[in-house]
């Protein structure tokens, strides 16, 4: 996926500006940056919920994103969604996704608005993942979440992204994502995107370490 003299604002306060950067198809891209870096406004306009300007060429849609504003409806319970994810899915998905999210560990009668916030997560991994997206951008995944849930959600997809043929883009301001998920790695500063060479560089360049 390639973002040429792409752009975003609000009103007259530009977000990101003239952005020209590729981000590798087949590999999962970390995109690491600050809270009001512009993470979330990347993702909502790469899913098409907010205008932007310049081009992203390369990805065609649907690209499907998983965010805070990616919803499934609270008043499902847990078969009711494994049920669904089961149609979407078929036996060859389904068996890897149930047992890679823990989700036979989760009450089936329980709603979705009652369980905690990394079952919840955990849900709505299972529902958008089903669909099997080519293309998918994770914003802020485990923001929120207990330690133990977010490596087991890491974890997870950590092998699932590295199915052939997706490519995936990990937006988080959370460093620890970086020791779970291999992929390489962006950093979202000053209104732009920056290619990094490796995990130590990103780290130094994000906690303000003088580079050598």
């Amino acid at each position: 996926m390639r973002l040429r003299n792409f752009g975003l604002r609000y009103g007259k306060r530009p977000v990101l500006q003239s952005v020209n950067v590729e981000l590798p198809e087949g590999k999962v891209n970390h995109l690491l940056g600050r809270n009001g870096a512009g993470k979330s406004s990347l993702a909502k306009a790469l899913a098409g919920l907010i205008p932007y300007e310049g081009d992203v060429i390369g990805e065609k849609p649907p690209i499907t994103v998983i965010g805070s504003y990616s919803q499934v409806p609270d008043d499902l319970s847990v078969s009711d969604v494994v049920e669904i994810v089961r149609r979407r899915a078929g036996a060859e998905l389904f068996t890897p996704l149930m047992d890679g999210l823990g989700i036979t560990e989760l009450p089936e009668t329980s709603k979705l608005g009652r369980l905690s916030d990394g079952q919840r997560q955990k849900m709505k991994l299972l529902f958008f993942l089903s669909g099997s997206p080519r293309t998918i951008v994770l914003d802020e995944v485990t923001n929120a979440l207990d330690r133990t849930t977010a490596h087991e959600i890491c974890r997870f997809l950590d092998k699932y992204l590295s199915n052939p043929g997706i490519t995936s883009i990990n937006i988080t301001h959370e460093i620890s994502d970086l020791d779970w998920i291999h992929g390489n790695y962006f950093l979202l500063e000053g209104g732009s995107i920056v290619p990094v060479t490796s995990k130590r560089e990103i780290v130094d360049r994000y906690m303000g370490v003088a580079q050598p």
